[in-house]
């Protein structure tokens, strides 16, 4: 990309234009023995260690992502001296320079940040979770004045490498779910349960008057991500995107979240949807 384009994305990156999961491109630090559980001396976080026990580790984006009129690029986050950096480059192999690094709070494998906007005091926030192992780490921002609604409070899921960029091992998407059928652990309205099924690599979402009776579907939709996290979105009479949410998948349920769905109340979003697998 050009010398502009690269500042600018650079730049919106820098404030989180982005929220992403990254897999750990320096295997230093998480995993060789400095970051250990206490006292197992393996590879899993310490709960009672803070940021620093990341120090040394640098994570990518498997995949590059493109801003409209701006570019495509990879995010890079970096720890170091107990301070986190973000910036970007045009590949996933050579490491960019990183233009500042920031304090966090938190412990084990949970933080929080939060910086200045223009003068506007911690405008912008966000959380960081890293995995147990510290080769991946989640970056979720809960507010920024320069994100649209729908880039707040969402993962936007990365396919997981090992090793900077070769591609060697990614993660499978949805269809490693295919013939799977859940169903909510209570009822979501009034007397009906949230039905989720996968098929084709697809997902379908329905109201059921029981757990035990299958309904019927009326149609699969496409989702973005892989491994165990997905992302949703699809039209409601003539209203593009306007149901978008989450799925988080376990060996037996998936958690569905609706961040936006204009047939739910107000208490039914951004709330966590249990669902068990048939």
């Amino acid at each position: 990309m050009s010398k502009k384009i690269s500042t600018i994305f650079l730049s919106l990156f820098l404030i989180g234009i982005l929220s992403v999961s990254c897999s750990n491109a320096d295997k230093t630090g998480a995993g060789d023995g400095n970051s250990t559980g206490a006292g197992d001396g393996n590879s899993a976080v310490d709960s009672s260690k803070g940021i620093e026990q990341f120090n040394g580790n640098s994570y990518v984006s498997a995949q590059s992502y493109t801003v409209p009129q701006l570019g495509t690029g990879y995010l890079w986050i970096s720890v170091k001296d107990g301070k986190v950096g973000i910036s970007t480059s045009a590949d996933n192999a050579n490491e960019p320079t990183y233009q500042g690094y920031f304090p966090v709070t938190g412990s084990g494998t949970d933080y929080s940040f939060s910086t200045d906007y223009y003068g506007q005091p911690n405008a912008i926030k966000g959380t960081l979770k890293f995995s147990s192992d510290g080769s991946s780490v989640t970056i979720m921002f809960t507010a920024n004045p320069a994100f649209p609604e729908n880039l707040l409070n969402i993962n936007i899921l990365c396919n997981d490498t090992t090793g900077a960029g070769d591609g060697s091992t990614t993660t499978k998407g949805i269809e490693q779910f295919n013939n799977n059928s859940y169903v909510s652990e209570s009822a979501i309205m009034g007397s009906l349960y949230l039905w989720v099924s996968v098929k084709d690599s697809e997902v379908a979402m329905s109201g059921g008057n029981d757990q035990t009776s299958e309904p019927s579907y009326q149609g699969y939709m496409n989702v973005t991500g892989s491994g165990t996290d997905y992302n949703f979105s699809s039209d409601y009479y003539g209203q593009p995107n306007a149901i978008k949410g989450t799925l988080k998948f376990s060996d037996t349920s998936v958690t569905v979240r609706f961040t936006a769905n204009p047939v739910y109340p107000e208490n039914l979003l951004n709330k966590d949807i249990v669902c068990n697998k048939k």
